[in-house]
């Protein structure tokens, strides 16, 4: 191989791997982002340089398994203790509204608090518009028929003017 034919041979093997490095360069994060996803989960998303985006949605208890891998990949290990303050949920009171299970934080049942709407209402028979309707149903015998029955239509004649 001649010094020519060389210098080919780097260039496209140059070009190459250059291709293959702004392939590289599509998958690589160029920023990590961390916030709530509402409900005590946590999102952790990833900017691509081209723009895209991979995010995904996480327990707590994977949130801490990555704290600790994070920790243990820098060669550190980390004691965790929950905070004491109104914002972890893992000290919060539960209320008869709340639900909660399988270690997961309580969140609000909005339905709970609802359960005794219309408790207090009078029976049917005694609410303004209610007894008529259902009293007139009761007095009255039903009958059913076989017997197919059919609107009477009047003919519509044109006006002229």
């Amino acid at each position: 191989m001649n010094k020519k034919e060389h210098k080919k041979l780097l260039e496209q093997l140059d070009l190459e791997r250059q291709l293959r490095e702004l392939k590289a360069n599509e998958a690589r994060s160029q920023s990590l982002s961390i916030g709530s996803a509402g409900n005590g989960c946590t999102e952790i998303s990833m900017r691509s340089t081209c723009g895209t985006f991979l995010w995904g949605i996480y327990q707590p208890v994977e949130v801490m398994e990555f704290i600790h891998q994070l920790a243990a990949n820098v060669g550190c290990h980390i004691a965790v203790k929950p905070r004491q303050d109104f914002a972890s949920w893992r000290d919060w009171k539960e209320e008869d509204y709340m639900i909660s299970g399988n270690g997961f934080p309580p969140f609000a049942n909005d339905l709970a608090l609802h359960t005794d709407t219309g408790a207090g209402l009078p029976p049917a028979e005694k609410q303004p518009g209610m007894g008529t309707t259902t009293m007139a149903l009761e007095d009255k015998d039903a009958v059913a028929t076989k017997k197919a029955v059919r609107r009477k239509t009047t003919k519509r004649t044109k006006k002229t003017s």
